[in-house]
């Protein structure tokens, strides 16, 4: 699948194309990059929505985990990994817009406190992404 910046993609298109499970926010995939999702908003009652932002060209996304501290295993361990990061954000309950390829800051990560699903306080980490092609203005346009 040729994706385009500014284009949108049902998901289950991007999973049939590139794998991944189709309801985590990261996604590694069999083909090679790493799929992440942005939708904060949803994920307000598991703290995600807390520090999600785009800082002085630098998109702060929250990594993944529910419950507790976040590790650095699974979907958070991909994005360390050096493989391709295609971001995408959210346009409705199937649709997404493809923000782009981005790379990790030469500070990768952060870690701070956010609420967990049970309302308890916990660590997470927040990963520090730059454009590589991607165009943060389109995060959160739905």
């Amino acid at each position: 699948m040729q994706l385009r910046v500014g284009h949108s993609y049902l998901r289950a298109d991007l999973h049939a194309s590139f794998g991944g499970s189709p309801r985590a926010g990261i996604c590694p995939t069999a083909t090679g990059p790493v799929l992440i999702f942005s939708d904060p908003p949803s994920g307000t009652k598991f703290g995600y929505d807390q520090h999600d932002e785009v800082v002085g060209g630098v998109y702060r996304y929250t990594g993944e985990g529910r419950a507790g501290d976040q590790q650095f295993i699974r979907g958070n361990k991909a994005v360390m990994s050096g493989r391709d990061l295609l971001l995408f954000s959210r346009i409705d309950q199937k649709s997404w817009t493809f923000v782009g390829k981005v790379g990790l800051d030469s500070t990768p990560y952060e870690m701070a406190l956010a609420p967990d699903q049970q309302g308890f306080e916990r660590q997470v980490i927040v990963f520090r992404f730059i454009e590589h092609g991607a165009d943060f203005g389109l995060l959160g346009r739905n």
